[in-house]
């Protein structure tokens, strides 16, 4: 599913940033959109590492209101427009918004992977299927044999 477009982007930052971005000319004129779709792919890669460890990818998104294709979570387009902007600098100090954003960004994904945070959908539905084990009970998940290990079985170890 695609989490974030150029059109995304442009309304949470400006045409004006992301032509400073991307464009090398002095001044830069108009924005790269290559770099731009590369950035909210490389954004959208990393969402999924962390999504990864809770639901089933790709995921189904949310219904449209207006009765369109699904759509993501706003929380994970915000999420991928401030990764993106992040990953378009080159030279960021850690007092820079964008610098910030991403940080705010990781804590959240971390949250929701470890299933601390809920992704919701406005109308309600199930943004994707969560996966088996992933349910958020804390309790651990595992899968060991029902062998027992005692004085018996561990003879012959020095």
């Amino acid at each position: 599913m695609i989490y974030a477009t150029i059109s995304d982007m442009m309304t949470r930052f400006g045409e004006t940033e992301l032509a400073q971005l991307t464009d090398l000319a002095t001044p830069p004129e108009a924005v790269d959109v290559e770099i731009v779709e590369t950035a909210l792919a490389d954004a959208s890669a990393l969402v999924d590492t962390y999504l990864g460890k809770r639901y089933v990818l790709p995921m189904t998104g949310c219904a449209d209101p207006d009765g369109g294709d699904a759509i993501p979570p706003t929380v994970l387009t915000r999420a991928v427009c401030d990764i993106a902007r992040y990953n378009l600098y080159h030279d960021i100090t850690p007092e820079h918004d964008a610098y910030r954003r991403r940080q705010d960004v990781v804590k959240l994904l971390e949250a929701i992977a470890l299933g601390t945070v809920m992704l919701g959908c406005p109308l309600g539905d199930a943004p994707a299927q969560e996966l088996v084990g992933a349910g958020g009970s804390g309790a651990t998940q595992h899968g060991f044999s029902p062998r027992g290990v005692d004085d018996a079985h561990l003879t012959g170890f020095a």
